[in-house]
C-alpha cells in the first residue's frame, strides 16, 4: 500500500476515561473545634494513627494520608491539616463520613494538589510531546529500552507531566501482591489481607492489555480544570508512524535518513529509489496534532469533575476557581 494512501487516515484516540487521579486538601482546625478534632484523631475507630502528641499523622479508611502539624504549618505559613486521597478509591460512606465529621472541624479549606488523568487505549510513547518553554525530562525505561514514563518538569514545580503505561504499573501492582500472599505480610505493613484482596479484585476489574495514562499534577497557582493545562504541551504524532510507513524497518530507514539525508547515497540503486519515492510521498505531510483530541474530553467532562472537586471541600461548583 502507498504511503500517500495511508497517509489521509487521521489518528483517533480512544480517550476511555478522564478522571481526578489525586488531591490534597488543606485547611486549619477552628480554635473553638481543637478539643473536637483531638477526640476524633484520638478515639475514631476509622483512624490509623501514626504519630500522635503535637503533631498527629495517620491514614483515615486506610486510604486517605492526613498530617497534622500546627508548628511547622506557622514556620512555613501554611494550613496545618493536609489531607491527600486518590477520590476514586474513596466510597459514598466514605466521602459522606468526611464530610460530615473532619470538614465542618476546619476553616480556610483548600486545595494544594489536583490530578487530572486522561486513559487512553494506545501507547503513548509514539507520540512526540513538545514544549514551547522546555522544563526537565526525566525517561524511564524497560530492560528492552521501551519507554514505560516519561516526566515533563520538577517534581516541585506547580505542573508535573507524566506519560506513563497504566497497564503495566498495574502488573508490577498485581505481582508485588501475589508476593505478599506468597511470602506473607511484613511486620511494618499497614495493609490488611483484606485490603490486598480487594486492591487484587479492583485491578482484575480494571486492568487491559493496553492503558497508557497522560496525567497532569498541578500544585498551588496552577490547579484549574480546563483547556490552560495544556498551554505549554503539544502532543503530536510524527509523520512517520505505523499507519503511514506500516514497516518497522522502512520507519527506521526513514527516520535514519531524515537525520543523516546525505547517507542516501550510499544505498544501492534500487533500495535509493524505494526510499525517494517514499520521502515524496511525505512531503507536506505535517507531524498530526493530537492535542486538540485530549482538550474536547475534557470539556466534556468539565462540569462533572468541578462538581466532584468542589463537594470535597464543601463548595458549589461555581465557587472552586473564583
Amino acid at each position: 500500500m502507498a504511503v500517500g494512501k495511508l497517509i489521509q487516515e487521521k489518528k483517533t484516540i480512544d480517550i476511555f476515561d478522564v478522571s481526578i487521579d489525586k488531591l490534597t486538601i488543606m485547611g486549619d482546625v477552628k480554635n473553638y473545634r481543637l478539643e473536637d478534632f483531638q477526640k476524633l484523631v484520638n478515639h475514631s475507630s476509622s483512624i490509623d494513627l501514626w504519630k500522635v502528641g503535637s503533631v498527629a499523622e495517620g491514614k483515615l479508611f486506610n486510604k486517605i494520608f492526613f498530617s497534622f502539624d500546627p508548628e511547622k504549618a506557622k514556620v512555613m505559613n501554611r494550613r496545618a491539616l493536609r489531607m491527600e486521597f486518590n477520590p476514586k478509591h474513596i466510597s459514598s460512606i466514605e466521602k459522606d463520613w468526611l464530610l460530615e465529621n473532619v470538614l465542618p472541624l476546619l476553616t480556610n479549606i483548600g486545595l494544594s494538589r489536583l490530578d487530572i488523568a486522561f486513559d487512553c487505549d494506545y501507547n503513548l510513547a509514539k507520540f512526540a510531546y513538545i514544549q514551547k518553554i522546555q522544563t526537565k525530562r526525566t525517561k524511564i525505561e524497560s530492560r528492552k529500552g521501551d519507554l514505560e514514563t516519561l516526566y515533563l518538569g520538577a517534581r516541585t514545580s506547580e505542573k508535573m507531566v507524566r506519560i506513563y503505561n497504566k497497564a503495566v504499573e498495574l502488573q508490577e501492582r498485581k505481582k508485588k501482591i501475589l508476593q505478599k500472599f506468597e511470602n506473607g505480610i511484613g511486620q511494618y505493613d499497614i495493609e490488611s489481607y483484606e485490603d490486598l484482596r480487594a486492591e487484587l479484585r479492583e485491578i482484575e476489574k480494571t486492568e487491559r492489555p493496553v492503558w497508557w495514562r497522560l496525567e497532569f499534577e498541578l500544585k498551588r497557582d496552577a490547579i484549574t480544570i480546563g483547556h490552560s493545562i495544556f498551554d505549554n504541551l503539544m502532543i503530536k504524532e510524527p509523520k512517520i508512524n505505523s499507519r503511514t510507513v506500516p514497516s518497522i524497518q522502512d520507519r527506521a530507514m526513514l527516520e535514519y535518513l531524515e537525520r543523516h539525508p546525505n547517507e542516501i547515497s550510499e544505498l544501492a540503486k534500487g533500495t535509493k529509489a524505494k526510499y525517494r519515492k517514499m520521502m515524496r510521498e511525505l512531503v507536506g505531510e505535517n507531524d498530526e496534532d493530537l492535542t486538540e483530541q485530549f482538550k474536547k474530553e475534557l470539556e466534556k467532562r468539565k462540569n462533572d469533575l468541578v462538581g466532584q472537586v468542589a463537594t470535597w471541600i464543601g463548595l458549589k461548583p461555581n465557587e472552586l476557581f473564583v
